[in-house]
């Protein structure tokens, strides 16, 4: 069995080098999941934020905005919020609108994107607030959010009926400004102090792969050089 040259270990991490760009792009992100989290649900705010008859808003129904800030650039794909029915059940769920804005939608703000969908999982919490749903939305791809910009997430509940009807929960807060309600065509009804009780999730840009990962490929590129050397 031969021994290691200089030069085979030379062409070895030139392998190596040449891999862990490709490892960096494509493997799994150690710390994927929560962006940012506006607090525990603390009760409930008895705002509308559905789309039904019953909340009125000449049709187009309320949407409740709250905002948030990142401290590093991430990809959003997905959220979470907590609901209460206040008439209703789940069960008359349909889909979700939701809006991302860069600042105020109702103070100069710019409409950065907005989609529609069907919520991935309701579930009751398991708070100590009678009727608080969490409510799961992902999906959502090409969303791309950078450090320091004060976004605003609006969020509205499609529901099958008039009777049916959801408020947002409060949170406990995360210090930045409260929350807003108005409708979708830019129709201000009115500002709180308080927050909402919603999260962000997503993948941070240029996270670092998990280390176990980056030891895979460094055995995987070891054997198949081992192996290339014995034939030769």
């Amino acid at each position: 069995m031969r021994s290691w040259k200089a030069s085979d270990v030379v062409r070895f991490v030139g392998c190596l080098g040449a891999a862990v760009p490709l490892l960096l792009a494509f493997s799994p992100r150690a710390d994927a999941g929560l962006l940012f989290d506006n607090g525990a649900v603390a009760g409930n705010t008895v705002s509308c934020d559905s789309y039904a008859d019953v909340c009125l808003g000449d049709g187009t129904g309320w949407v409740i905005y709250d905002d948030f800030t990142l401290g590093s650039s991430a990809t959003m794909t997905g959220f979470t919020y907590n609901d209460f029915f206040w008439m209703g059940g789940p069960g008359g769920y349909v889909s979700t609108n939701w809006w991302l804005y860069n600042g105020d939608p109702f103070n100069g703000g710019t409409l950065a994107y907005s989609g529609s969908g069907d919520i991935a999982t309701i579930t009751l919490d398991s708070g100590s607030h009678e009727g608080d749903y969490l409510f799961t939305f992902g999906g959502i791809g090409g969303v791309t959010l950078d450090a320091g910009t004060h976004y605003w997430l609006g969020i509205q509940n499609v529901l099958s009926s008039t009777g049916y009807a959801t408020s947002r929960g409060a949170s406990d807060g995360n210090g930045l400004p409260g929350w807003e309600q108005g409708q979708p065509d830019g129709n201000y009804l009115y500002s709180h102090d308080g927050d909402t009780a919603f999260t962000i999730q997503g993948d941070p840009l240029g996270a670092i792969p998990e280390p176990a990962t980056l030891t895979l490929l460094g055995l995987g590129l070891a054997g198949l050089y081992l192996g290339r050397r014995r034939r030769a």
